[in-house]
């Protein structure tokens, strides 16, 4: 909520946070024997939370910005963009055709720089697209999944399927990107799951080794990011979750004042309880990589910020810690496991079992995509049995009714946590949206697994030149990578260094 706002429009906000809270722990529960019941609550809370959310429109400049930033026009955008840049802003439409009579789901850029008058252009039927994604991400999440090197033979298999995504998405455009130093892209639909770092030019070169690359959710957010409100402070880093850690242990471990009333707005989602799951049997392996990848972060920004950082690992790395202390932090990290759900129609966490049986359509995008964080395999087990309890499986839309204003950046160093569900005309909705949501500027994310003993140097090099803009740190640290592959003898597939998108403000 933006400094200044009356009691009631606080009042409001702290409602809307709670009815959010309420129906995601509702989904994840899942509805037991009840199941007409189940629904009319769930269908109840969804109405509540449109009403409020309208009513902070009305009363809340922060909601109403968001509106009022849906109507803006291509030269107020190409006017605010950085110099040497070029914006592609991808829309995935549906073309009707009257004989006979059929509807294809189609894709255009819109191509705006300074310089030149904006230019659509039509990339046609997705049909093909969406099988080109299909097969880029089975490998990639193939290779994940093997835990083996890529070998020659995979870089041969991931250059054909690099030309097809390249010659549908950005051959027809290739003239007008020659030149520019950043490419910032919006993409939709499906190309909000790909990597352009990653994509191939014709001499076997990778688009970033020629450009920086940066993502926005909408080309209208860069008439969002030209406001410059105040930031925070500090650094809150998470890492290495005890996903066995039972509620005693975790609540002992909250870094907050045992006296603070839960009550209070900025706790308030502490009360909720964990009130008997239907999902059981998670089973999430331990990050010992990422307690060090913590404490890389953490020695890098002692050594280079006089601003405090809170340290959160083990128990302490809990759903509980992250409501209650990541307000008013200026960069946070968090290194977890992360999960996504492609369709409505899988259980929150499908594939474990649920007590009736019933498979629910979960329609909410951001009910579909979340972290795990401390206790989260004890789920279904009495895990929130105790008092202010939560469960550890923080979903995006949990993460949406956070309050993140003046937090620079978030880092999600987990496993495919800018994947979500894709929404065709809004991108990929899941966690890196639901930060952007609740107040973050810049939010980095994965794309598939990476080994989090790689990640750890990756991400620590983050923070090592903070002059830099974001684009061009990112783009340091994946040619780095890429040098360094060859260097060694060994290939540079982007499976080892292309995963991690940037998206919000570049500067």
């Amino acid at each position: 909520m933006e400094s200044g706002a009356d009691s009631l429009t606080v009042a409001l906000a702290d409602s809307l946070r709670l009815v959010q809270y309420r129906l995601s722990n509702l989904i994840l529960e899942g509805p037991g024997e009840e199941l007409q019941s189940y629904l009319r609550e769930t269908d109840s809370l969804e109405l509540e939370a449109v009403a409020l959310e309208k009513e902070l429109i009305v009363r809340s400049e922060r909601y109403r910005k968001q509106k009022e930033y849906r109507e803006i026009s291509c030269s107020t955008v190409s006017s605010l963009l950085p110099e040497g840049s070029i914006l592609l802003e991808y829309v995935e439409y549906t073309r009707y055709e009257l004989a006979p009579d059929t509807s294809v789901s189609c894709m255009a850029v819109l191509v705006l720089d300074k310089d030149t008058d904006p230019m659509l252009v039509d990339l046609g039927d997705t049909g093909r697209l969406n099988i080109f994604v299909d097969q880029y991400h089975d490998h990639l999440l193939n290779l994940a999944r093997s835990g083996a090197a890529p070998t020659s033979r995979d870089v041969r298999w991931y250059r054909s399927i690099s030309e097809r995504l390249t010659r549908f998405a950005l051959e027809p455009i290739k003239s007008l990107i020659r030149d520019k130093d950043l490419l910032i892209i919006a993409p939709d639909g499906a190309l909000g799951l790909i990597s352009f770092s990653g994509l191939m030019e014709g001499d076997g070169r990778y688009f970033i080794e020629r450009h920086a690359i940066h993502y926005l959710s909408s080309g209208r957010d860069i008439v969002r990011y030209a406001d410059r409100p105040f930031s925070a402070s500090g650094l809150f880093a998470l890492g290495d979750p005890d996903f066995d850690a039972d509620a005693s242990s975790r609540l002992s471990s909250l870094m907050i004042p045992r006296d603070t009333p839960l009550s209070s707005p900025e706790n308030k989602m502490l009360a909720l309880r964990w009130s008997g799951s239907s999902i059981e049997g998670l089973s999430l392996s331990p990050l010992p990589g990422t307690r060090r990848e913590i404490a890389l972060i953490v020695q890098r920004w002692k050594e280079t910020s006089r601003e405090p950082a809170i340290e959160c690992l083990g128990p302490g790395a809990s759903e509980e810690q992250l409501k209650a202390a990541i307000h008013g932090h200026r960069i946070v990290h968090l290194a977890t496991h992360g999960f996504s759900f492609k369709t409505p129609y899988q259980h929150a966490l499908s594939g474990y079992s649920s007590r009736s049986g019933t498979a629910v359509a979960i329609d909410n995008p951001l009910l579909r995509s979340g972290l795990f964080l401390a206790g989260a395999n004890l789920v279904g087990r009495g895990a929130g049995i105790e008092s202010a309890a939560e469960d550890g499986v923080l979903t995006a839309y949990e993460v949406s009714a956070l309050s993140l204003d003046g937090t620079d950046l978030v880092v999600l160093s987990a496993c495919e946590t800018g994947m979500g569900a894709v929404e065709t005309g809004e991108g990929v909705y899941g966690l890196k949206r639901a930060f952007q949501m609740a107040g973050a500027r810049i939010v980095i994310s994965s794309l598939w697994r990476v080994l989090d003993t790689d990640t750890a140097d990756m991400m620590a090099n983050l923070y090592r030149n903070r002059s830099e803009s974001i684009p061009e740190t990112m783009r340091r640290i994946q040619n780095g990578k890429i040098e360094e592959l060859r260097a060694g003898d060994l290939t540079d597939h982007p499976f080892h260094w292309a995963a991690f998108i940037v998206t919000g403000d570049w500067k």
